[in-house]
């Protein structure tokens, strides 16, 4: 008996998952405080088309103009809800007065972005118990899992719980699988260039993950361009034209040659330091392609002569001489403020003690004064006496 093919037995778990979850999501209202508070939150998103700054107007004094904001919860949630009610048609542009309780679509857009992450999260352990256990331990988990209580109640409501839930299943899964997959070859899973130029699944996750980076780039850029009033205060630069920058260079690190990419002028100066030491440089194996022999084996060996290397060696000494540089700076900041030129310190030692002199000089005019009139009082009485 031919056995059933993985995959349609994922997409079994998959639709298994949905008819135990989906119906009856319309059937109660929001759960106040949470579901309502939450949604309310994405609702002002899709009012003031802001993804990035959450919104909560009203609150201090029922005053529309109000707004406290809302910064306790990730806003993956409040994208989920917003792109849910987007779905099924409510809420364009903020909604109308009453939309959100007139029809029941409203519950149905903001609860089924988090029963699809639940239902992603079960999916997962069941991939990886089928894989690495049975088939038959992998439906036993997602009956224990999926008819858990406290899991149906919380993946049946728009909270932040369940996202979080389904991220950690799906993480641990990945890891579970990824060690006892064990070491293995990346095998190429297409060609371009006239196969010139290999790309595999590491490159498909980072495209994917680049489209989203390179997006969310655009984005703040575009929004701090039309309001820069809500842009850090002081000397730095616009964030429109450092946040983007640091964004992508970050993203260009989460790979090894893409870290070599951002780090490029550095590497540079590292191959002409290789040049002038006569390093080695490895010729290209057979059937090995152009990308991985410019990565591996020109790039590879310039990046151990490369600049911000010995850079990062001089760090601890030249934040040690720039600690005491500011040190002594401050100190003579210190003195100028006391009212001494930095200079003239050691030339004019006396200088600081010329108001205690002034004080000196009057206490002992004072004194001879008063001694004269006793003087003077002492001869008018010896003078009485005598007559």
């Amino acid at each position: 008996m031919e056995r059933r093919s993985l995959k349609l037995e994922v997409a079994l778990v998959i639709l298994v998952s949905t008819l135990v979850f989906v119906p009856g999501i319309q059937s109660y209202s929001l759960v106040d405080p949470w579901e309502t508070h939450y949604g309310e939150v994405a609702r002002e998103m899709l009012q003031e088309h802001d993804l990035v700054h959450t919104h909560w107007n009203g609150t201090f004094y029922s005053n529309p103009n109000d707004n406290e904001g809302f910064r306790s919860k990730p806003v993956l949630s409040f994208w989920l809800m917003a792109a849910g009610m987007q779905a099924v048609g409510v809420g364009d542009d903020g909604g109308y007065s009453g939309e959100m309780t007139e029809s029941t679509r409203t519950m149905i857009g903001i609860r089924l972005p988090f029963i699809a992450c639940a239902i992603a999260g079960l999916a997962l352990m069941w991939w990886m118990l089928a894989r690495l256990v049975s088939r038959r331990m992998a439906w036993l988990g997602l009956l224990v899992v999926g008819t858990t209580p406290i899991f149906a109640m919380i993946a049946r409501q728009a909270i932040p719980d369940m996202p979080l839930t389904a991220c950690t299943m799906g993480a641990v899964a990945m890891l579970a699988m990824a060690l006892e997959d064990g070491d293995r070859p990346i095998v190429p899973i297409g060609y371009f260039g006239k196969r010139r130029f290999a790309f595999d699944a590491r490159h498909v996750v980072l495209l994917l993950a680049g489209a989203f980076v390179v997006w969310q780039a655009a984005y703040y850029a575009i929004y701090f361009i039309k309001s820069p009033q809500l842009a850090i205060r002081g000397r730095m630069p616009s964030p429109a034209l450092w946040l983007p920058l640091v964004t992508l260079l970050m993203y260009g690190g989460l790979s090894r040659d893409g870290w070599l990419i951002v780090r490029l002028p550095f590497v540079l100066i590292g191959g002409i330091i290789a040049a002038i030491v006569n390093a080695p440089m490895p010729y290209r194996g057979q059937g090995q392609s152009q990308w991985r022999h410019i990565f591996d084996d020109i790039l590879g060996v310039w990046d151990r002569y490369a600049a911000d290397r010995y850079l990062v060696a001089v760090l601890p000494i030249t934040l040690a001489v720039v600690i005491a540089v500011l040190q002594l700076l401050r100190v003579l900041r210190d003195v100028e403020e006391a009212g001494e030129p930095a200079l003239a310190i050691h030339e004019r030692p006396d200088h600081r003690h010329d108001d205690e002199r002034r004080r000196e000089q009057h206490v002992r005019r004072g004194r001879d004064a008063q001694d004269e009139v006793c003087d003077h009082g002492t001869g008018d009485d010896q003078h009485g006496q005598d007559r």
